[in-house]
């Protein structure tokens, strides 16, 4: 897993506990009247606490925006054809799904595929335990010529299996 999906996965989490605080503080607020008066007193006499408060959360939502949006930008993989193609990993993953549907009718599998930064494809793809050895090397090259063939793409790939336990 790459850092960014642990960043997000964290940013999410809080953002999940920051909700979950604000909804059992305004469970817990009726019953706290003190507390009320306090609240009720800081929006009334204290404009620039919460103006700066405003700037401050502005600033983190426009920070979490921007980065949320770069970091789910699509992957896509720039094949040399003539026009050159763009093509997003799903696609990538759809046509080895094709090819092991193919292989193994009775299966039901499923690929994931992953464009790192210098346009080497990484498939991930469960397959079942007893099948490994047997189509390993056939299926490596089977997938290469079918890449290929399909996508003009002709540099290395690295293909994990997880394998399925019956």
């Amino acid at each position: 897993m790459k850092w960014y999906h642990h960043l997000f996965s964290a940013v999410q989490f809080f953002q999940v506990l920051l909700l979950v605080f604000g909804g059992v503080f305004c469970l817990v607020l009726p019953f706290a009247p003190a507390l009320r008066v306090t609240i009720a007193n800081s929006f009334l006499f204290k404009d620039s606490l919460f103006f700066c408060l405003g700037l401050v959360l502005l600033s983190v939502g426009l920070i979490l925006g921007a980065g949320f949006y770069f970091l789910q930008k699509h992957q896509t993989l720039q094949v040399s054809m003539n026009p050159p193609v763009t093509i997003e990993n799903e696609v990538i993953a759809a046509i080895v799904q094709i090819y092991l549907k193919k292989r193994f009718p009775d299966r039901e599998m499923k690929t994931s595929a992953m464009i790192d930064t210098d346009g080497v494809i990484e498939l991930v793809t469960e397959i079942p335990a007893q099948d490994v050895e047997k189509h390993l090397s056939e299926m490596e090259l089977e997938i290469g010529e079918l890449l290929r063939r399909t996508l003009n793409y002709q540099k290395k790939f690295i293909i994990t299996f997880a394998l399925l336990r019956n």
